[in-house]
C-alpha cells in the first residue's frame, strides 16, 4: 500500500509539538504511528528543509520568505509550541534530519514537496537529490504541483507517488496514468464515499486530511479511505 493507515500523523504530532520537527515525530511514534508527514522546501542555497509554510514567522521566530533563506539563518531559528506560541528550545529540521529519524526508527514518510510557484521543478530537483535510492523505511512522495510530481517521476522513476488535491480527480484513471501515481490524498470537505470507490477502482490508494475528529475519522475509514492524516496521533484510541 502506498498509503499506511489508519492514523497518519500530520506534520508529526502536531497538536502537541512544534509541526514539522523531529519531537513530533518522535511524539508521533510513540503514540504507534507508523507513518509520518511532512512538508520539504528548498532553502534560497539549495538546502531542504522541513517547513509548511512559505514564509518563516509562524511556526519560527524568523521573519520573511522561505525560499529566499539560506541554510545558516534556518540553523539560528527556533520553533513555536502549537499551543501557546512561545518559542521552544528546538530548531528547524533538515530533509535529511527527518530520512535518519525514518531510517533509525523504521516509521514510513510521507513527504509533500511544497513548490514555490515558477520554480516547481528546481525545488522538486532539489528534494529528489536528496532523498536515498534505496530508503530503508516506506516512503511516499507527494505533492498539489503537477510539475514537482512529473520531475520526481522523470529522476526518480521507482519513487512511489502520491497527488495531493482538494477535489479528488473527476477521472482517477487519467489522473493516475499521467504521473504514475501510487496514490491521491484528498481534502475532507471536498471527498465523497463515491470519490474513495472511484479513486480505488483505479487502483489508488486514498488518504484523507486534516481530521482531527474521531466521528469523522471513523466515516471515512468506514467509506474505505486507506489513512487518515490527523495532528492527533492518538485519535482513534477514545474509539
Amino acid at each position: 500500500m502506498a498509503v499506511a493507515g489508519p492514523i497518519i500523523a500530520h506534520r508529526g504530532a502536531s497538536a502537541v509539538k512544534p509541526e514539522n520537527t523531529i519531537s513530533a515525530f518522535e511524539e508521533a511514534r510513540a503514540a504507534g504511528c507508523g507513518w509520518i508527514e511532512l512538508d520539504a522546501q528548498a532553502l534560497d542555497d539549495g538546502a531542504v528543509i522541513v517547513m509548511h509554510d512559505h514564509t518563516l514567522q509562524r511556526t519560527t521566530d524568523g521573519t520573511g520568505p522561505v525560499a529566499m533563506a539560506d541554510l545558516a539563518a534556518i540553523r539560528s531559528l527556533r520553533t513555536r509550541d502549537p499551543k501557546t506560541k512561545a518559542l521552544t528550545d528546538e530548531g528547524v529540521p533538515t530533509l535529511e534530519d527527518a530520512l535518519a529519524f525514518c531510517s533509525e526508527t523504521g516509521i514510513g514518510m510521507v513527504l509533500e514537496i511544497k513548490a514555490t510557484w515558477g520554480v516547481d521543478a528546481d525545488d522538486a530537483r532539489a528534494v529528489t537529490e536528496t532523498l536515498p535510492t534505496m530508503p530503508d523505511f516506506p516512503l511516499l512522495v507527494t505533492s498539489f504541483s503537477v510539475t514537482a510530481l512529473a520531475t520526481v517521476a522523470e529522476l526518480r522513476p521507482d519513487m512511489a507517488l502520491g497527488l495531493a488535491v482538494l477535489r479528488p480527480p473527476r477521472d482517477p484513471v487519467a489522473a493516475k496514468n499521467a504521473l504514475g501515481l501510487s496514490a491521491v490524498h484528498c481534502n475532507a470537505e471536498w471527498t465523497s464515499a463515491e470519490d474513495i470507490t472511484a479513486m480505488h477502482a483505479a487502483e489508488l490508494d486514498v488518504a484523507v486530511a486534516t481530521i482531527n475528529d474521531a466521528s469523522v475519522a471513523q466515516r471515512f475509514l468506514s467509506a474505505g479511505a486507506d489513512g487518515i492524516m490527523t495532528d492527533w496521533p492518538n485519535l482513534l484510541e477514545s474509539e
